[in-house]
């Protein structure tokens, strides 16, 4: 009896080795990659996969490194206002659903996967096939481009759109900043001095100081160039956040200076507060 039930089993052993083995799906395929991607079109995903201010892991896993460079930089001139999903290329009132992967185009290191989108916008839901060029980089497949759909609004694909903002919005910021630079002086009621130099991106630095009689303070500190001319200028610590907004005259020769948390930098009876007028050219 015993010999039988050895017998058997080892039949049932030999038989299953015989059996093909079940598919697995790989996660290193593109389609595995791009419904990684598509996954994060979802409430606070496009943050964590199309990050506007930094390289995130997730980005480092499934995005080209030039579309992810291209994307911080068109973020780093103005905060990338890309008024559209950047998934689906328009405006959207919700999150898009994926289905009918497919490969129309693929070689050793490149591959185009078209895709069945259904956003919701505000006529209605809408149904269309957009198209998702991966690339092989560094081993593995990464998004290098969205193609969008024709109807779609221009620039039709996600690499253009940064490109587009960097050249157009980036040139006009670019201008504005140069036009920033340079110091600018008030006599009364306070005497306060402002020198404001070059930042990065869409920024600037400024040295700011304050003084009369029994009074004075001075702080270091960095503002975003918003695009109504606007500087908001922020000095964050771990219990004050001190912001100054300065409005530039349209021929940039004065800055009307409003502050507020900024006690920290100055006394009690002098601050941030007031209209300087440039003193000196821009300085290089």
């Amino acid at each position: 009896m015993l010999k039988h039930s050895v017998l058997a089993l080892v039949t049932l052993f030999v038989g299953a080795l015989c059996l093909p083995a079940l598919a697995v799906p790989s996660s290193d395929t593109p389609e595995a990659v791009l419904r990684a991607i598509v996954a994060y079109d979802r409430k606070g995903g496009e943050t964590i996969v199309l990050n506007r201010t930094t390289v995130t892991p997730v980005m480092k896993r499934l995005i080209s490194t030039a579309l992810a460079r291209d994307w911080i930089r068109s973020c780093d001139v103005g905060e990338n206002n890309f008024d559209a999903n950047a998934f689906t290329g328009r405006p959207s009132d919700s999150f898009s659903t994926y289905s009918d992967f497919r490969i129309v185009s693929e070689s050793d290191t490149a591959v185009t996967i078209a895709a069945t989108l259904v956003s919701q916008n505000e006529d209605g839901p809408r149904r269309h096939t957009q198209h998702y060029r991966l690339i092989k980089e560094g081993g593995a497949w990464r998004l290098d481009e969205i193609i969008y759909t024709p109807d779609a609004p221009k620039p039709s694909t996600l690499h253009a759109s940064a490109i587009n903002w960097i050249a157009t919005e980036g040139a006009a910021i670019a201008a504005a900043r140069a036009k920033m630079l340079g110091t600018y002086e008030q006599k009364t009621p306070a005497l306060m001095t402002m020198i404001i130099t070059q930042g990065r991106g869409d920024s600037v630095k400024a040295e700011i100081s304050v003084g009369t009689d029994g009074c004075s303070g001075g702080i270091d500190i960095i503002g975003k160039i918003r695009f109504d001319g606007m500087v908001v200028f922020t000095k964050k610590t771990s219990v004050t956040t001190c912001e100054i907004d300065a409005s530039f005259s349209k021929d940039y020769c004065s800055v009307s200076l409003n502050e507020s948390g900024c006690m920290p930098y100055h006394g009690f009876s002098c601050g941030f507060d007031g209209k300087v007028t440039r003193t000196k050219s821009p300085v290089r």
